[in-house]
């Protein structure tokens, strides 16, 4: 086949040819997930996923579900449920072979498009996946559910905070984390989130889940929908994580508050 001679064969031959990108465009594109792709992504009822075996042959599948279904753990790390299908497993054999994905997130109506590039990896923890069920809970006329995930991320911040104190008291009188949670284990202030952050606390682990800065944001958007409610707990609990965004542990996740009471480890 002939090449013409003026045929594009590099980015530059592209940007003399149709100009350079828009600024905004350049502007967007970020190593992590800002305020406003976490806005995007929670309404975003349809994706694209592109993937490729190990020789190189690409393939492109459509994942949709109602807004909510793609989770959000940090800034970095975006869980994608896989629903029922063809059970041809085509993206997830892929990813088997070649990490490397790229994905479209649209939103019907919508004039901007999102996309998300990097690597992925298949997970069957049972927690994540309970996480990523596909159950559906009817909360109310819109903003019901927004006001419903506050009240529940406040519930996970004040359990956070009483597992905090609890195992550094327990720490303070000798007592090792082991047996700590050992009697948790048999305790009825035994929980989910204990059991998820179990080894985190342990290890000293802080890379992000749910990032303390996140948190923080809803701590501050639940005291202002509780504008007129008394919540004196969530109050100073708040004050607690002002510091701990002071200290800089808001990419920490959520657990670090531990970090304010036991001084860094």
């Amino acid at each position: 086949m002939s090449v013409s001679l003026t045929t594009p064969r590099t980015a530059e031959d592209l940007c003399e040819r149709f100009g350079p990108p828009e600024y905004l465009t350049v502007k967007h594109k970020l190593p992590y997930l800002d305020e406003a792709a976490v806005r995007f992504i929670a309404q975003c009822p349809f994706v694209i996923v592109a993937t490729a075996d190990a020789q190189g042959r690409c393939d492109a599948s459509p994942k949709g579900d109602p807004p909510g279904f793609l989770h959000i753990a940090d800034e970095c790390t975006l869980y994608l449920p896989d629903r029922s299908g063809n059970k041809m497993f085509q993206s997830i054999t892929n990813i088997m072979q070649n990490p490397h994905v790229g994905m479209i997130l649209i939103i019907p109506g919508e004039e901007w498009t999102m996309r998300i590039n990097g690597q992925a990896r298949v997970v069957d923890d049972p927690l994540v996946l309970e996480r990523l069920s596909a159950s559906r809970l009817h909360v109310g006329p819109i903003g019901s559910a927004s006001s419903l995930k506050l009240a529940m991320n406040l519930n996970l911040a004040l359990m956070m905070e009483a597992l905090s104190e609890s195992l550094t008291l327990a720490r303070a009188e000798g007592i090792p984390d082991e047996k700590f949670f050992d009697a948790l284990h048999m305790n009825a202030g035994r929980s989910g989130l204990s059991d998820l952050k179990e080894s985190k606390l342990k290890e000293a682990n802080y890379a992000a889940q749910f990032s303390l800065k996140h948190m923080d944001k809803d701590l501050r958007l639940a005291l202002e929908t509780a504008d007129g409610i008394n919540l004196p707990t969530a109050k100073t609990l708040k004050s607690l994580y002002d510091n701990a965004m002071k200290t800089g542990c808001g990419d920490d996740d959520f657990t670090g508050v531990i970090r304010l009471l036991t001084g860094p480890k």
